[in-house]
């Protein structure tokens, strides 16, 4: 699958029918006007267009850029040193001293003057390895590039903006490597193999969408994506579905992948007091993990679909959990108000935020029980 020459081929097509219709006589006397409104309706209706791979693959860049917008880079190369047999990858977290906590670290680094691609990673490799790991050229593989923009960064009178960064591949045997400490002389890092799959869920740099455009240009096995990663394509179609341009992306996605815990105060419904909103919580998550377990079957099938089919199917799931959760309330003569608020906002973070229906159909029990006992500790405590 090439997403971009598909994109590509889309546009020329659509230029090529505008192309088509155009005529002078159809041209009006009167002064052109600009319509935001109308372009903004065109630019939704494209996006809603996609099918949720491309989307997925067009917005990385996007939440690329602006989850580094002042990250120091030179023009560099970095190397994935990947065991297939094992699906393992040689990588280590980045010490919080360095600021980037939890970013897996990649073997490579800046080019030389007068110095390739290819010639950097090789060159940089034996340096960082010490000499102990020598790649061969044959074996490395380019999977993709892009820039990052770094804001009027100079040091050293070099300036640092909108470096380009490639990624290559090579295909190891972690057998070799059982422990490689310290290859940095000068950082106390720790390099260790670990499961592909959580580096393609959690990477800031390699994601699933980019791996699996990489895996089928070069003929090699796809890694089946695991929940954790469908987990994050059903939260990037609530996006899809409801922004106006690229930009917005994370508007409906961010209080799924990536929660932060909010202040007492917004989980109290206006009708009630703050500690009747919390006791209503404490009431509901009984009720929530039985219904969990209830859909279970449902879920499973949910996360079982194919990529592009997740959105009909969350649908589904989501109108199942709100049957649900409406039905206990009925039963039970609550107020809708007092209960799905302090719910959707313990589960989001924010006031605004995709219905708690959504948000329960996409995480499993341990995120839902995690985010609302969280909240529950914090504001006793």
């Amino acid at each position: 699958m090439q997403i971009n020459n598909t994109i590509q081929t889309r546009l020329q097509t659509l230029i090529n029918n505008i192309a088509s219709d155009f005529s002078l006589d159809k041209l009006s006397k009167s002064p052109a006007r600009f319509n935001l409104e109308k372009l903004n309706w065109f630019n939704r209706e494209y996006i809603k267009m996609m099918s949720l791979e491309e989307f997925a693959y067009r917005a990385f860049d996007v939440k690329l850029k602006r989850k580094f917008p002042d990250t120091v880079l030179r023009k560099g190369v970095y190397i994935y040193l990947i065991d297939t047999k094992l699906n393992k990858i040689l990588t280590c977290d980045i010490p919080t001293e360095f600021g980037q906590d939890g970013m897996y670290y990649m073997l490579g680094g800046g080019i030389d003057e007068g110095e390739s691609e290819l010639e950097c990673v090789i060159r940089e490799v034996d340096e960082e390895s010490k000499g102990v790991i020598k790649l061969d050229p044959k074996n490395l593989k380019f999977i993709t590039s892009f820039d990052i923009v770094a804001k009027d960064y100079i040091r050293d009178n070099i300036n640092y903006n909108g470096k380009t960064m490639s990624f290559w591949f090579c295909e190891f045997d972690s057998t070799q490597f059982k422990e490689l400490h310290s290859i940095d002389s000068d950082v106390d890092f720790v390099y260790e193999w670990i499961d592909l799959e959580q580096v393609l869920a959690t990477n800031g740099y390699l994601t699933y969408p980019i791996w699996k455009e990489f895996c089928e240009n070069s003929d090699l096995g796809l890694l089946e994506p695991t929940d954790r990663i469908k987990a994050q394509y059903l939260a990037w179609s609530l996006d899809k579905n409801r922004i106006t341009t690229l930009s917005e992306l994370g508007m409906e996605s961010d209080c799924i992948l990536e929660w932060e815990q909010p202040e007492p105060e917004l989980i109290k419904w206006k009708k009630i007091t703050l500690e009747e909103s919390l006791n209503n919580l404490v009431e509901l998550k009984p009720v929530l993990k039985n219904i969990y377990e209830k859909l279970s079957s449902s879920r499973l099938e949910l996360f079982e679909s194919d990529i592009n089919n997740l959105p009909e199917n969350l649908q589904k799931n989501t109108e199942l959990w709100e049957a649900e959760l409406k039905q206990w309330l009925s039963s039970n003569s609550k107020d809708a108000g007092s209960y799905f608020w302090p719910l959707r906002t313990a589960l989001s973070g924010k006031v605004k935020s995709p219905s708690p229906f959504e948000i329960l159909a996409i995480l499993d029990w341990n995120e839902i029980e995690t985010r609302i006992d969280n909240i529950i500790s914090s504001t006793n405590s």
